[in-house]
């Protein structure tokens, strides 16, 4: 289980709208100077995140609480959001390049074709695989940290 610590600023139904507690992250490293991700950092500024985690414990805004997230569900999502529309762009190319022929256009344009088409299906498919897994596939409050209410 992944574990991060925060601050529930907002509810929405059974949702709730957690800003991490950072610990510093690139300020404290001691290779801060020559660092890409912290030069990267410095340059575009630092953005407030916000994460949607399930809330079955009712936590309300200005808890402390504590998030976790399954290493399983990590993986799914990693899988879901990266490789199904990867796939659904070779397939596309593949399909239109191969068995599909339109006067005038060549395999490479096809191919083109077909990525762009992939891609927009791949995505679709997981936008709505992941609105259906949203509780495996989010974290969930596994606490309210003691003091916080």
């Amino acid at each position: 289980m992944i574990e991060e610590n925060g601050v529930v600023v907002g509810l929405k139904g059974e949702w709730a709208i957690v800003k991490p507690i950072t610990s510093g992250g690139c300020s404290s490293c001691s290779a801060n100077q020559g660092c890409g991700t912290a030069s990267l950092a410095r340059f575009f500024g630092q953005r407030q995140q916000q994460h949607y985690a399930h809330n079955p414990l009712h936590a309300k805004p200005g808890d402390r609480v504590v998030m976790g997230l399954e290493e399983k569900a990590l993986v799914s999502g990693s899988l879901l959001m990266y490789l199904l529309p990867l796939l659904f762009m070779i397939m596309g190319a593949i399909f239109l390049s191969n068995w599909v022929t339109i006067p005038g256009w060549g395999a490479d344009a096809m191919a083109s074709l077909g990525l762009g088409m992939g891609l927009v299906l791949g995505l679709g498919i997981t936008r709505g695989l992941s609105n259906r897994m949203r509780r495996q596939l989010y974290p969930k409050i596994m606490r309210i940290q003691s003091g916080s209410r």
